[in-house]
Parts: structure tokens; C-alpha cells; sequence
């Protein structure tokens, strides 16, 4: 199983909906709690950039975006946000 195809952390899950919920900011919060103690998960880092772009943080989003790229480079969602942002 792929980072893209794995079952989503109930975090990463919470965070995916305060953002479809316009609440991008409460979002990149809930992210950063989850990163702190798994560093690596590379959707959340996904979901990051996501949220940052809701926020309107997009030189952060760009760090969050290329952190995902770096730790799954076959996640094609990762890319997709990469290229959005540069």
C-alpha cells in the first residue's frame, strides 16, 4: 500500500473536514499537533499544504507540498499541489 491509498489518521480525517468546512486555519492546528508526533506521514503533510492554501500561507504551503513530494514521490496528489504552487 501506497501513502495515497492508506486509511487516513482520525487527525488527518478531522483536518481534511474543518478545511471542507472553511476552516482552514483550525485545520493547519489539528496538522501540526499530528505532524509533531509523525513526522513522516506524508498525506498530512499533503493535507498541510491544503490547509495553508485555505489560510492564504502559500510560501508555507510551498515547505508543506515539497515535504509531502519528498517522503512519497509517487503520491500524485503531492505533485499536483507542488506544481499549483510554483
Amino acid at each position: 500500500m501506497t501513502a495515497d491509498t492508506l486509511p487516513e489518521p482520525p487527525r488527518v480525517a478531522q483536518a481534511k473536514s474543518l478545511v471542507l468546512g472553511g476552516e482552514a486555519r483550525a485545520a493547519v492546528g489539528v496538522l501540526r499537533e499530528h505532524l509533531a508526533e509523525e513526522p513522516t506521514d506524508a498525506r498530512a503533510w499533503h493535507r498541510l499544504a491544503g490547509a495553508l492554501i485555505g489560510d492564504d500561507r502559500t510560501a508555507e504551503a510551498l515547505t508543506a507540498a515539497t515535504r509531502a513530494v519528498q517522503l512519497a514521490p509517487t503520491m500524485a496528489v503531492a505533485h499536483h499541489f507542488l506544481a499549483l504552487l510554483t
